[in-house]
């Protein structure tokens, strides 16, 4: 069943620390997602940009089948289908992608958006802004810090920051509004149950519900 949250105070604490994977760093699926939350991610993104549909859609039913042992939202990168089809809590749709309200409307799941401009925010779930630091991930020009605060000051929804983040810079986004942080290499290259450790002890010091 998709999650649903009538109260943003649970949805962003179900934000706080958001594992976005990439198979640079990650070697066997399955063991990285379960050290993840194990760590203590709150919620998983799941990003294939070049799997069949038919082998992404087992991948996904696989991860949700991990998942339903722990309290952690799913997220599928850019394919509302196929979280419709898993099983998963939502999707997370760029900035390129299909409109996140309709698609909300439509498929009744969690949409998270990604916003670089304040021309960029919809009548979503969430959002995620970034980056703010160097990314491999996130390419592209860096945004201030400063647009962060301006867009956490100007919605209600839950707000996370995506690019380039460590434990040791999560901070600066965290003291200026973010409800959370997505982080990908920082979390799943190396130890995976330690990073993710450190990742939430620092989340933990700066966000309280």
């Amino acid at each position: 069943m998709q999650a649903s949250f009538q109260d943003l105070n649970t949805l962003r604490s179900k934000l706080l620390l958001y594992g976005i994977t990439d198979r640079r760093y990650i070697r066997d699926l399955r063991r990285a997602i379960k050290e993840a939350l194990d760590g203590g991610v709150t919620a998983i993104q799941i990003r294939e940009k070049n799997l069949p549909d038919g082998e992404f859609l087992r991948e996904v039913e696989e991860v949700k089948r991990i998942m339903e042992r722990y309290d952690a939202l799913l997220f599928v990168n850019d394919r509302p289908d196929i979280a419709v089809l898993s099983g998963a809590d939502g999707v997370h749709l760029g900035k390129e992608d299909l409109p996140g309200k309709r698609v909300k409307e439509t498929f009744g799941i969690l949409v998270g958006k990604t916003v670089k401009r304040m021309e960029d925010i919809e009548e979503v779930d969430y959002l995620a802004c970034g980056p703010f630091f160097p990314s491999s991930t996130k390419p592209g020009s860096l945004l201030p810090i400063s647009f962060l605060q301006e867009l956490t000051g100007k919605v209600t929804i839950p707000v996370i920051a995506v690019g380039g983040i460590t434990h040791e810079n999560a901070h600066l986004v965290l003291e200026k509004g973010a409800c959370g942080i997505a982080v990908s290499r920082s979390l799943f290259e190396g130890d995976v149950y330690e990073n993710a450790k450190k990742l939430r002890k620092v989340v933990e010091e700066y966000v309280a519900y």
